[in-house]
């Protein structure tokens, strides 16, 4: 029991008093002055002298005092503290119990500087391991400060009522080193009445105490949202219903609490709000003004706190078809099915896509609808072409045989690997007219910034796109434009690009554009950036870019691989023919696009539209060879380790070049490689922030689950 009062003893010293002089009459039946006259009365007259028997415990000397304790004044460093004591010359079988008195100031960044005490009675059958005459027992500590002067007083309980005091009362202070909680949400807005707050984790941190809405209490906290966190739910409602209707505010605070209840200093403050209005689901993927870019598009919205289910609406217009639908689901996306996925296979450009959104918490209150997104349904983006299957393995021989002529030392030798299935890669590269539509989704979302004719990402600062001041050539295939509203930038189309295959994306780049992929198809995404550094999962559904490995295999299979995946290795090594020469954009190479001198665009190229040149592909892959170099996932090294491990994917860590640069490889050529330089083995290697005229990019997914029409 912990309070914040004052002791009224006047009054029971009066009573005490009136019984030792007029034994045989009730006090508490006469006023306070008829009371106090008496006992004036009694004590001048001397009417009589009490025997000794009668005497009450309170006033007699029985030497109860402190065995062991900690000296006045003592600062401890442990909250393990005992207490011995001796009864002296009181009977011990007369004591029921030990009541034990604790009071402090301390400053509380809610009420300002607070007196508090605390009181615990302890029965005697419940102090074991006694050796009587003394008592032992540990000292209660529940809801003494660190670092605040603590006055201990105790007391023992007769069997009658009476409370003898032990001598010398003591005060300590406890300096228990116990952490400031930190890292608390500053605001949390939320529809959830009894929301999870979270904040940094601290090992030393095993219990907390909470201040919220008026109330405290202890509650040990779990994990929480991230490895770096920790969280805990409040054991009762913040406000009703109707409350969490009309909104408000609610700040709170927690400490940390020691195993037998010191609490250390309160942590700054954070913030729980409620404001249904700003409560609104929000897309995070297709908004208004945007175009779905992928076959089958899915809808993906950011929830506030607390929501627990979503109620979609939405309409599908094209013009032979309508459908409409309501879809509940506690997931905060919606990929089409059935009947609305046909209807995506089916319509031709045109097609609309309307729909709107609002939440629910677990008690029913929902937050209001959000604004109708439309978008029109445009296929910007080449089928995945199925390399291996779900449960299929393949076999693949990198490199190019020792002594081949013209071939380099990082081609050599060669040297097999083996990737599991699934492994899907795109037939074509990204075009111009589908990185400008899904960049420039990023841009009216305020996710990218586009200034200088540069192309960044917001809050990691990374360079994802350049239409000036390239690190290598010029950007031919897409500009700068002014948006249609004011003051807002925009990427366009060159005329006679919108086919071409984009260039000056950096590898940062191409990381976000596989993001962007993922998310308007609901997938999980494979990459985290954080600043400059790229972390990628395995295990996502999401698009991705290729391995080095993974592109070897497009570039090595000469048909399409069955579903059981290959027995022997494929090769990717091989002399290029008459034939496949004349499917192929490099340097000279005499295609309809070409133009031999400076800016190499006066003839529409110098990239070819992505696949009016098979590109020597007979399995299904497009443009693999010349047109652009191609982003992959590894890190370059110029030597490889054998053997190399399974779905190996470069080097886990880079090594720097001659000039200190770390690089990540290209393959397959671009329209300014010579002829002498074209191989699929031929490798390349760039900075992941350079931005080039003959770099694009191709996506890849090892997703074992394929949107209809993508695998035959």
């Amino acid at each position: 029991m912990m309070s914040y009062r004052r002791w009224p003893v006047g009054r029971g010293l009066l009573r005490m008093v009136f019984r030792w002089f007029f034994p045989g009459v009730p006090g508490r039946l006469l006023p306070g002055g008829v009371a106090l006259g008496l006992v004036l009365a009694g004590m001048l007259a001397g009417c009589r002298s009490a025997p000794d028997e009668d005497i009450l415990p309170e006033l007699v000397d029985w030497g109860v005092h402190f065995h062991q304790a900690p000296a006045d004044g003592t600062e401890l460093a442990t909250d393990e503290v005992r207490l011995v004591i001796s009864p002296g010359t009181l009977d011990i079988g007369r004591v029921q119990a030990v009541v034990l008195r604790l009071n402090w100031t301390e400053p509380d960044p809610d009420m300002g500087v607070i007196a508090g005490d605390f009181e615990k009675r302890k029965e005697l059958l419940e102090l074991a391991d006694q050796n009587p005459p003394l008592i032992s027992f540990l000292l209660p500590l529940e809801g003494v400060p660190q670092g605040a002067p603590v006055r201990v007083g105790a007391f023992l309980e007769l069997q009658e009522g009476a409370l003898v005091p032990v001598k010398e009362p003591f005060t300590v202070t406890f300096e228990l080193s116990l952490p400031q909680p930190g890292g608390l949400q500053e605001e949390l807005l939320t529809i959830d009445p009894r929301p999870v707050l979270s904040w940094a984790r601290d090992e030393a941190i095993s219990a907390v105490e909470i201040s919220l809405a008026g109330e405290r209490e202890i509650l040990v906290p779990g994990d929480g949202p991230g490895d770096d966190q920790v969280s805990l739910r409040p054991s009762r409602d913040i406000l009703s219903s109707g409350e969490l209707l009309r909104g408000g505010e609610f700040p709170w605070r927690l400490r940390s609490v020691s195993p037998r209840g010191v609490r250390g200093p309160w942590s700054e403050a954070g913030l729980i709000r409620y404001d249904l209005t700003e409560s609104v689901p929000v897309s995070t993927g297709l908004r208004s003004g945007d175009r779905t870019v992928v076959s089958r598009p899915a809808l993906v919205w950011a929830g506030v706190d607390g929501t627990s289910q979503y109620h979609l609406e939405y309409y599908l217009e094209s013009e032979e078809h309508r459908l409409e639908g309501l879809v509940i689901t506690e997931e905060s996306r919606h990929r089409f099915s059935g009947e609305e996925a046909e209807f995506f296979s089916s319509a031709g450009a045109g097609a609309t896509l309307r729909w709107r959104l609002r939440g629910e918490n677990l008690r029913g209150t929902p937050t209001p609808w959000s604004d109708y997104h439309e978008t029109e349904h445009l296929l910007l983006i080449s089928a995945l072409e199925p390399l291996i299957h779900p449960g299929a393995e393949a076999q693949v021989l990198l490199g190019a045989p020792r002594g081949t002529p013209g071939a380099r030392p990082d081609e050599m030798p060669q040297v097999p690997v083996v990737l599991d299935g699934p492994l899907g890669v795109a037939r074509t590269p990204l075009t111009v007219e589908a990185v400008a539509e899904l960049f420039n989704q990023g841009l009216r979302s305020g996710e990218l910034s586009l200034s200088g004719g540069r192309l960044v990402e917001v809050r990691q600062e990374v360079p994802l796109l350049a239409l000036e001041g390239l690190d290598f050539g010029s950007q031919f295939g897409l500009r700068e434009e002014v948006g249609a509203t004011q003051g807002e930038s925009r990427l366009g189309v060159v005329p006679g690009y919108r086919s071409h295959p984009a260039v000056g994306i950096t590898w940062f780049g191409a990381v976000w554009l596989m993001n962007r992929l993922s998310l308007l198809e609901g997938r999980d995404q494979a990459y985290e950036i954080r600043g400059d550094e790229v972390f990628w999962d395995p295990r996502a559904s999401g698009y991705r870019l290729p391995t080095e490995a993974e592109w070897a295999l497009a570039a090595a299979a000469r048909r399409r691989l069955p579903r059981e995946g290959w027995a022997e290795p494929l090769v990717v090594f091989r002399e290029l023919s008459s034939r496949d020469l004349r499917n192929i954009n490099f340097l000279r190479s005499g295609d309809a696009w070409e133009d031999p001198l400076p800016p190499y665009t006066r003839a529409g190229g110098p990239t070819s539209p992505v696949g009016a040149l098979t590109g020597a592909a007979p399995a299904g892959v497009q443009d693999l060879l010349g047109n652009v170099w191609e982003w992959c996932w590894d890190w370059y090294s110029p030597e490889r380790g054998i053997p190399l491990p399974r779905n190996y994917a470069g080097p886990e860590e880079p090594a720097p070049d001659l000039y200190g640069r770390v690089l990540r490889v290209v393959r397959g050529g671009a329209w300014n490689t010579p002829r002498e330089g074209l191989r699929p083995t031929m490798r390349g290697a760039f900075a992941p922030a350079a931005a080039s005229h003959s770099i694009g990019v191709r996506p890849a997914r090892g997703a074992a689950e394929y949107p209809p029409g993508e695998v035959q």
